[in-house]
């Protein structure tokens, strides 16, 4: 299919992310539970944000396990991952993973090690009690960063996106053991140089 060049900027400017910092308003768009699950127009403005943000906050959602799945399944099906198709963040005694921890976790991409993880990844507070300290979900957006490293140091940029860099999950002491590895590079660009993923 072949579109104009007229055509292709249209598209390329209505897909093209835009990063937080370089708008008046920096506020992270919110969208309304009922609007989403009851119409396609809201499933299209709560795509429309998470295109152009990342992500998207989303209000009024039930406080019922196993509605984060019915929210996604509004745009797609879930996938499911070594941890099933819903993952509970709770502390646990004697955890498996840092997430069934009491410790605080630092930036970190979910399921890099997977050839083709998740395209989007839904987080859903089911209960917070009070005196809680902590439990923030503090995001990153790796496209701007990504592209200011191009800007600044474009053979760092370069490197990152030829060179590949592997990520594994290898865990045998677990209920279901787990052996995953894949590798890639950190940046990943398409035919027009345009930053489609960033791994890290």
């Amino acid at each position: 299919c072949a579109y104009s060049d007229s055509w292709k900027g249209k598209l390329e400017t209505a897909r093209k992310p835009v990063p937080l910092r370089t708008r008046e308003k920096q506020d992270i768009a919110i969208v309304q539970y009922e609007n989403v699950i009851n119409s396609d127009e809201g499933v299209k403005e709560w795509l429309e944000h998470v295109n152009r943000d990342g992500l998207c906050l989303m209000n009024g959602v039930p406080l019922v396990s196993g509605t984060v799945s019915k929210v996604a399944e509004r745009i797609g099906s879930v996938m499911r991952t070594i941890y099933g198709t819903e993952f509970d963040v709770q502390a646990v005694k004697d955890p498996i993973n840092v997430a069934y921890s009491n410790e605080g976790l630092d930036l970190h991409q979910d399921l890099a090690y997977y050839e083709s993880p998740p395209a989007l990844q839904h987080l859903h507070c089911l209960r917070f009690d009070e005196g809680i300290v902590g439990g923030e979900s503090t995001f990153a957006d790796a496209f701007h960063c990504a592209e200011l490293l191009r800007e600044r140091d474009p053979q760092a940029f370069k490197t990152l996106c030829r060179v590949p860099a592997t990520f594994q999950k290898i865990h045998y002491d677990r209920p279901d053991p787990v052996h995953l590895q894949h590798r890639r590079p950190h940046i990943c660009v398409n035919d027009q140089g345009a930053v489609t993923s960033v791994f890290w």
